[in-house]
């Protein structure tokens, strides 16, 4: 019995005495890095979309004088130098978790859709009415947590805002096209 008294003693006193080993933190993944292409809701501002910032005389030349097309300037602020038919068919968004088509060919490419592909696009480019699934929140958690893969990271263009989760199935059904689901 004190056998077993003296050992269990000596265990206690031991464990006391030792000072503990830490591991190095380990190294974050790719997918937890705030500014890798491979982050879902990294927010690093993507390079413009192919053919963008060409300047507005060639969109106002390929207009035409006198063709009746309006343009308006893009949300990305007065004086970004971006001008945007006022009433396009056509808009850019970028998709986070799809293969680039172009070098360097890492996650997050450029799409180009119409308003039935990507309604939010249209309709709240600058996500002013989505800012529960867009900015970092509790009911942004809940939201991640309830619907999962159903939520996508975006940027939209040119007015180069984000939104981290934006609702795949109804608000841009485009975003379901490639990545994981």
């Amino acid at each position: 019995m004190k056998l077993i008294f003296l050992i269990f003693l000596g265990v206690l006193v031991s464990i006391a005495s030792c000072t503990p080993q830490f591991r190095p933190p380990r190294p974050p993944r790719p997918d937890e890095l705030a500014s890798s292409h491979q982050s879902k809701g990294g927010n690093k501002r993507p390079p413009p979309p192919p053919g963008a910032g060409q300047g507005n005389a060639i969109l106002e030349s390929a207009a035409g004088a006198g063709s009746g097309i309006s343009f308006r300037e893009s949300a990305a602020g007065v004086g970004s130098g971006y001008l945007v038919p006022a009433k396009s068919n056509t808009r850019w968004i970028w998709d986070d978790n799809c293969k680039n088509d172009r070098p360097p060919f890492e996650l997050g490419r450029w799409i180009q859709v119409r308003k039935d592909e990507c309604p939010i696009a249209f309709n709240d480019p600058d996500f002013d009415f989505h800012q529960d699934f867009c900015e970092p929140s509790p009911i942004n958690d809940n939201y991640k947590y309830w619907y999962g893969s159903k939520l996508e990271a975006m940027w939209t263009y040119p007015e180069y805002q984000y939104c981290e989760s934006v609702p795949v199935c109804l608000a841009c059904p485009a975003l379901g096209r490639c990545g994981p689901r």
